[in-house]
């Protein structure tokens, strides 16, 4: 059971909305996987390893709704009765393949991962006992098939040249599509649907990100130094097939540094300083420009023009041991200048909700 109420300082018109309600869900979930590996030598080793999960879960909710002027006087006045499914997984394969050299630690890896994630939703609404509703409230359907799929190439390379230096870089390439297929209908006079076009949406994004890395570990005999940084160019591709007017291109540049060092202070303790960025790109729900007017007095939709999420890691360790006494402590500091958030305004009495890089 749900009630919420909503009050709007711009409008004395539309000044309060009560709702209230009750939903109930029943659905399943089910998870597995597989892991081998075959040694060629001693020198060669191949693994794989494969998962899936994925559900699907049932709604039915019913809720009424009530507009109220600044006297406390109803406006308006209607009944929502909503069903929808929603499903949702993924399936990932890995395939490794790892080459040993007689140096010990030093080794060349080439990887290939696969990950399919379906995300697909329908909802069926109706609208009944209507009273001075000032908007048009048509009975209607939403089917959205969705997913992600994604390829990722890499190689790495291990060196650990001798006792005080080591280093290790690699190469990935991802081919990542998010592609969403949003039907919506509304019921005719005579009981069959009709797909709207403008509040429909065929929406593919393409990702073709190219990165490489290379860390340097330093070992002398109470400091240690570990550097490195990542380089992640992203082009990027969207294609709207009933608006295609909306279809645009763009490219990102993202640095991603890393430092970490560390100093023994005796024989059974140590500091450690480092520092780390995060970076976290925007799904397909975010992006996705596709307006969700099932429930007509709150709108949502997502934002195309999303820049990449980057947080800033700032940390600090103490550790002592003993025979019978540990101690540890941490200290660590996250700040991110440009989060993705959600949200929201008021419209002509009607609540927007999108997503901005506005969060510090």
């Amino acid at each position: 059971y749900f009630s919420s109420g909503r009050e709007d300082f711009t409008s004395d018109t539309n000044k309060f909305l009560n709702s209230e309600g009750s939903s109930k869900s029943n659905g399943n979930f089910q998870f597995g996987n597989l892991e081998g590996s075959y040694e060629i030598d001693t020198l060669n080793l191949i693994t794989f390893s494969a998962n899936m999960f994925g559900g699907k879960f049932k709604t039915n909710s019913n809720s009424e709704n009530r507009m109220l002027n600044s006297m406390e006087e109803m406006t308006y006045r209607y009944n929502t009765l909503n069903k929808s499914e929603n499903g949702f997984g993924n399936i990932g394969v890995n395939l490794d393949y790892q080459h040993s050299f007689k140096t010990k630690g030093e080794y060349l890896t080439v990887s290939y991962k696969y990950n399919d994630s379906p995300n697909n939703s329908e909802s069926a609404t109706e609208y009944i006992d209507m009273v001075n509703v000032p908007f048009q409230l048509d009975n209607q359907y939403f089917d959205n098939d969705a997913h992600t799929s994604e390829h990722t190439g890499q190689i790495d390379y291990v060196n650990p040249i001798n006792d005080k230096h080591y280093m290790d870089a690699g190469m990935k390439y991802i081919y990542r599509l998010n592609a969403s297929d949003s039907k919506y209908f509304i019921q005719q006079a005579d009981g069959s649907l009709m797909q709207n076009d403008n509040m429909s949406s065929i929406f593919d994004q393409g990702q073709n990100i190219i990165a490489a890395y290379a860390d340097y570990q330093l070992k002398l005999k109470k400091f240690g130094l570990k550097a490195g940084v990542r380089y992640e160019h992203t082009f990027m591709d969207v294609e709207y097939d009933l608006q295609p007017e909306r279809n645009f291109s763009a490219n990102f540049n993202d640095i991603v540094p890393t430092v970490n060092m560390s100093y023994m202070l005796g024989t059974t303790s140590t500091i450690k300083a480092n520092y780390n960025m995060r970076i976290n790109r925007p799904g397909i729900w975010y992006l996705n420009p596709f307006r969700d007017e099932s429930n007509p007095t709150s709108v949502s939709y997502g934002n195309p023009d999303l820049e990449t999420e980057k947080a800033h890691i700032i940390g600090m360790t103490y550790s002592s041991f003993s025979a019978k006494f540990n101690v540890n402590a941490n200290l660590n500091y996250t700040f991110t200048n440009n989060g993705i958030e959600r949200y929201s305004f008021m419209n002509n009495g009607i609540m927007e909700n999108t997503y901005c890089n506005a969060g510090k």
